[in-house]
């Protein structure tokens, strides 16, 4: 779904995407190269869907267990490394399409907008899930480490 702050720069059928690839090492990614999703965005997600939504399908460099998502601007410390968070990660099909065992599921991203539209800040609505954070101080990070908001 394209965002509302996007719709105006599409004309004549031609796509705007703005992508970036300059991660030291050349890796890929869209806006952020922190990309997070919680265990209670998850399970709210999954019951509003009416089936379990794999975390896979989102591409999060983590998965959180927290009860929700924190909002921009907001701290958090996981394990050795912390994080401020920037903006609701806006979603397109991805998640909806086949790939790592999941199959093809149109529904979600029609779930998604009908419940996840949010206000990205200084662009407008889109319908999101996750969310980018900036890396504030590296380290180390464990399965299991705790999560320090603030």
């Amino acid at each position: 779904m394209i965002p509302e702050w996007a719709a105006d720069a599409v004309s004549g059928g031609d796509a705007v995407v703005a992508v970036r690839h300059d991660a030291a090492d050349g890796r890929f990614f869209d806006f952020g190269p922190l990309h997070l999703v919680t265990t209670g965005a998850l399970d709210r997600l999954s019951a509003e869907h009416g089936a379990a939504v794999d975390p896979v399908r989102f591409r999060p460099n983590l998965v959180l267990d927290l009860p929700g998502d924190p909002e921009p601007g907001q701290r958090l410390t996981v394990g050795e490394v912390a994080v401020q968070v920037l903006v609701p990660t806006p979603r397109c099909v991805i998640p909806s399409i086949a790939h790592r065992g999941n199959p093809n599921d149109p529904a979600l991203l029609k779930t998604l907008a009908k419940h996840h539209r949010r206000d990205v800040p200084d662009f407008g609505r889109a319908t999101c899930f996750g969310f980018y954070a900036e890396i504030l101080s590296e380290g180390v990070v464990h399965v299991g480490d705790e999560v320090v908001l603030g």
